[in-house]
């Protein structure tokens, strides 16, 4: 009997060691300063504790925390260590286990990549996705506390999974505060319902911004399973007993549809009643249905005398034979207080001609900097005589300054029971709290992708604090300012202004398109002193800038190879983007950069100043707008970008450090031609960015070499190719973000597709051992030779060096050739012909020219032992005017047909 009873009582023990068991990760990511390692462990500390005190064992508990120093930095990367934990996880965790993934740190989505920062090697987001795809434990809860966690949760999102994010949008770069008053919430009731604890931190959340009076720059969501994702206030409703078994100690969620509805205030059917209001029901709405509908209520209605008329006056499809639909009215009211916050009204009128018209139609574009948002009208008048209108009464207010209603970017409204012919009309209002500036600077776009029929653009603000105004784009057909007691209002009105052009390869300095500035900085001079305020101190020397410069320039007497030396060592730190608070525009200090080893493109640019300077070179800031337009009439804050600047006996030498593969000499594309705001001394003066220093050779050099064959069967030799200019950050870009593996292979087979008549064998890459060397690409080739009575050579096209096919050339704006920057091409063929047997003079040449942008010169010569072919391409100027394109695209093709026509070649 008492040996049946222990075996009894073994076998439960038994069972439940073997039933569940929760297994936690913690993560620990890059800081952009100490203080933020501080805030890190503070959180990491209080993960612990919580896990604990949910029933996690310390040791299922693992944490991975990425050194905080590169001296620290020792072993395997980071992400090689949570690699292969995950991979313990899918060896030997059970089905019925819990798990939980928690990421404290900053994270960032890029070309569509989420991106954990880490040292060494990036976590992205596919890697979390291989390590846990072939996991089958019962839950996977994951938590990413940081910026950008929205992309993680992107990638992540599968069923058995709940992943919280504390923001929205992946590319959200903004410090959080989830994390910390997660943690707080969490410590005043460990074992509350996870979405209790969701809804506690959201509350203290949204006080902190608004105490602070800061924009909201965080948007919690949460994704159970597949659904669609939840965002902050969270308030939906559970059934109470799923509300109370969701905790962290059972964080599996089921998954049979238990979310039956966001919370009533006031929720009313959509059906309407007689009156043509909504009656209230106590209908189920089920839970996708009301995810999807984010608690809209709309009233389907018969349309109004007036909306009969505007659907009836709207133009055709024919009309706009081009365009998926026009906007009959599009009105902006901009107000400027006294202290630079900001109220906008804006108010659309849609018609639909073709519902690829999504751009304007899922979601509802406001503007960037964010704040509240509050809905004023949402209704589509159908063609069939209904109005579907939304009840905006049933919907939240966002108080200014304070948006916890989706991303800074955009409002998550959708338009209601769109079809052809539709008109989407809608309005909205946001505000954004005085900006971070000492002066006040606003850009306003008003083109759309589509045409639109009137526009109107007012802009009002205080007389106290006057503003100045400039237009870019087209003329209004009336504009006008008046002066009230208080204000003063200015107002613009387009009639039939066209879409918005974009164009692949237009030069952006010239397509700002429509755009309305409004300043008041006095002069840059006024910027210049807010600037030199924000970055006093942050190129400070310290003793490890001292040594580190020593070491680079030991031995080194000329300036110039001390500048080399330093910019390698800075280019090659990582490019890693914590701007947080005040990082935002102010560079982390120097030895913070150096120690940390990483750093975004003001903090990259502050410690080779630095280092510079150590070294006895004098260098300065200079702020750039790259890659977008820019106007120097007018002052604001119109940069995105910051480099270093030194004055050499030949003139500026620009140094851009940020992109880790540009070579030295050359500045990465988005530079060239843009002018700079150079910081000397006491001075600030403007300089345009030329893309190459004067001793840079930006030319790219073919050579090829072929031997004829005895047999007349098939030729043999090998390729070598120089890379210079674009070409060579091209393919250097590639060589440095991937293995040479794949960037041979690639190579390959663009060998391949350009020298079409050759046999590409093999392709390698002679690697530059710094950013001063040229790329060196090395191919072996096999020719087909074919002879008949009249022998001809067929000749492989040109190594074409530019970024991109060039098509018909039916643009409207300025383009661009080989990204922007002049070029200098040169291909030599040589076909050995041993024992001189062809004899037969065949010399010939073709050449062309159109102005100063484009020339190039193709010979053919025979020479003692063989033929020899020379292809040259000189841009000039590489930015190509509309008049011209159609000539220059005829030289080009020109060009390509010379460098590849046959020879013929007479008989034995």
């Amino acid at each position: 009997m008492l040996r049946c009873l222990f075996y009894i009582v073994l076998a439960a023990m038994m069972t439940r060691s073997a039933w569940a068991e929760s297994h936690a990760l913690i993560v620990v990511g890059l800081a952009g300063e100490a203080a933020q390692w501080k805030i890190y462990q503070r959180e990491l500390a209080g993960w612990e504790k919580l896990l604990v005190s949910n029933g996690i064992e310390k040791s299922r508990l693992t944490i991975i925390q990425t050194p905080e120093n590169k001296a620290e930095a020792q072993g395997a990367s980071t992400r090689d260590k949570v690699k292969l934990h995950l991979e313990g996880w899918r060896r030997n965790l059970k089905e019925a286990d819990d798990v939980f993934l928690i990421l404290i740190g900053c994270g960032v989505t890029r070309n569509d990549q989420y991106q954990f920062q880490v040292r060494g090697p990036r976590l992205t987001g596919k890697d979390f996705c291989e390590a846990l795809r072939p996991l089958k434990t019962r839950s996977l809860t994951v938590f990413a506390t940081g910026p950008g966690g929205a992309g993680l949760a992107e990638a992540l999102q599968a069923s058995r999974r709940v992943i919280i994010s504390a923001t929205a949008e992946g590319t959200e770069i903004n410090q959080t505060q989830f994390g910390l008053f997660w943690i707080e919430a969490a410590a005043e009731n460990p074992h509350s319902p996870i979405l209790n604890l969701l809804r506690a931190t959201e509350k203290k959340v949204a006080g902190f911004y608004e105490g602070q009076r800061l924009v909201r720059s965080e948007h919690a969501q949460l994704r159970i399973g597949r659904k669609e994702p939840i965002e902050a206030p969270f308030d939906i409703a559970l059934k109470p007993e799923i509300l109370q078994q969701w905790t962290l100690a059972a964080p599996s969620f089921p998954s049979d549809g238990t979310v039956l509805a966001r919370k009533a205030d006031g929720l009313k059917k959509t059906t309407p009643s007689s009156s043509g209001h909504p009656t209230a029901d106590s209908a189920k709405i089920s839970a996708p249905d009301l995810i999807k509908e984010d608690y809209r209520q709309n009233r389907v209605r018969p349309s109004t005398v007036e909306e009969k008329e505007i659907l009836a006056r709207a133009p055709k499809p024919s009309d706009y034979p081009r365009e998926d639909g026009v906007i009959l009215w599009k009105s902006v009211r901009s107000e400027v207080a006294e202290d630079y916050s900001v109220r906008e009204t804006h108010e659309y009128r849609i018609l639909v001609f073709n519902m690829r018209l999504r751009h304007l139609l899922d979601r509802l574009i406001v503007p960037s900097y964010g704040g509240g948002m509050r809905l004023l009208r949402l209704k589509t008048i159908t063609p069939g005589g209904k109005t579907i209108e939304v009840f905006t009464e049933d919907m939240r207010t966002h108080p200014a300054g304070k948006d916890d209603q989706g991303t800074p970017e955009t409002i998550p409204f959708f338009a209601p029971g769109v079809i052809l012919g539709s008109i989407v009309d809608y309005a909205y209002e946001v505000s954004a709290p005085r900006p971070s500036f000492s002066a006040f600077y606003d850009e306003t776009y008003l083109q759309e992708k589509v045409s639109i029929k009137d526009l109107t653009y007012q802009l009002s603000y205080s007389k106290k604090f006057p503003l100045k105004t400039k237009l870019h784009g087209p003329v209004p057909a009336d504009n006008k300012t008046e002066e009230t007691p208080y204000a003063t209002v200015q107002s613009w009105k387009w009639r039939d202004l066209p879409a918005r052009v974009e164009e692949p390869d237009s030069v952006y300095r010239d397509v700002r398109s429509l755009c309305v500035m409004a300043g008041s900085y006095k002069g840059w001079k006024e910027f210049a002193e807010w600037a030199r305020r924000i970055m006093r101190g942050a190129a400070a020397s310290s003793e490890a800038i001292r040594e580190t410069a020593c070491s680079l320039t030991r031995n080194l007497k000329d300036d110039d190879a001390k500048i080399r030396a330093v910019f390698d060592y800075v280019s090659s730190l990582r490019y890693v983007a914590i701007e947080m608070g005040a990082n935002a525009f102010r560079p982390h200090t120097a030895n913070s950069v150096l120690m940390r080893q990483y750093g975004d493109c003001k903090d990259k640019a502050n410690l080779l100043i630095a280092l510079l300077n150590e070294a006895g070179i004098s260098a300065q800031f200079a702020l750039v707008a790259r890659a977008r337009p820019f106007d120097e009439s007018f002052v604001g804050f119109q940069f995105n970008h910051a480099i270093a600047v030194t004055r050499r006996p030949e003139g500026l030498l620009w140094l851009d450090a940020t992109d880790e593969a540009c070579p030295f000499g050359m500045m990465p594309p988005g530079d060239p031609g843009q002018r700079a705001l150079v910081f000397e001394k006491d001075d600030e003066h403007f300089e345009t960015i030329t893309p190459f220093a004067d001793w840079y050779d930006p030319a790219t050099r073919c050579e090829v070499e072929m031997e004829w064959p005895s047999g007349n069967e098939i030729a043999r030799g090998k390729a070598v190719v120089q890379l210079g200019g674009f070409p060579d950050y091209f393919w250097r870009s590639r060589w440095r973000h991937s293995s040479s593996m794949d960037v041979e292979r690639e190579l390959f087979h663009y060998f391949r597709k350009v020298w079409h008549p050759v046999t590409v064998k093999t392709v390698k890459i002679a690697a530059p051992e710094s950013l001063s060397q040229h790329m060196i690409l090395e191919a072996e080739l096999e020719w087909p030779v074919q002879f008949s009575d009249k022998p001809v050579v067929t000749w492989p096209g040109p190594l074409l060096p530019l970024n991109r096919e060039v098509d018909g050339w039916k643009r409207q704006t300025t383009q661009q050739l080989n990204e922007g920057y002049p070029l200098a091409f040169e291909q030599k063929m040589v076909i050995k012909m041993p024992g001189q047997r062809f004899s037969f003079p065949m010399d010939g040449e073709k050449s062309g020219q159109v102005g100063k942008y484009l020339s190039f010169k193709v010979t053919t010569r025979q020479e003692k032992g063989g033929l020899i072919r020379r292809s040259t391409l000189k841009v000039s100027n590489p930015e190509i005017p509309v008049v011209i394109m159609e000539e220059v695209r005829k030289n080009l093709d020109a060009w390509a047909l010379a460098t590849e026509a046959p020879v013929d070649l007479p008989g034995q």
